[in-house]
């Protein structure tokens, strides 16, 4: 399984909520599952 950074979205002080990642999976085996932890 392959993934690669497409783009991120930095958080700022009036949004600390607002960040985000775009990946490109590729490989592996169908249907993936992402889980996002913040520490």
């Amino acid at each position: 399984m392959n993934a690669n950074v497409i783009g991120t979205t930095a958080v700022t002080c009036t949004n600390p909520s607002g960040g985000s990642i775009n990946l490109q999976v590729s490989g592996g085996a169908p249907s993936y599952t992402f889980a996002w932890s913040n520490g």
